[in-house]
């Protein structure tokens, strides 16, 4: 056991029973808070992105519903691949 720890189980051992529950809570409490990942500073300026308005969501997590529904652009006149080939051929 670690020495640092003794003189704070001997204060804890000295409390009435009844405040041990409250003593065991406190510490389960303070145990789910260090599990809780941690959040790297990476996550947080990519929220603040976010929040700004500056990014619809962080890279590399594709917009499934905008993928679906993507509806190709109708442009008039002759494809471009057309007009660089001719383009090509009049230098």
């Amino acid at each position: 056991m670690n020495a640092d720890l003794r003189p704070i189980l001997a204060e804890i051992r000295k409390l009435p029973r009844s405040e041990w529950k409250r003593v065991i809570k406190i510490l389960r409490e303070e145990l789910k808070k260090s599990l809780v990942p941690a959040v790297t500073p990476e996550e947080t300026s990519l929220q603040q992105m976010i929040e700004a308005g500056i990014i619809d969501r962080p890279v590399g997590e594709p917009d499934w519903d905008r993928i679906r529904n993507y509806q190709p652009v109708e442009i008039k006149g002759e494809p471009l691949s057309q007009t660089i080939i001719e383009m090509r051929r009049e230098k």
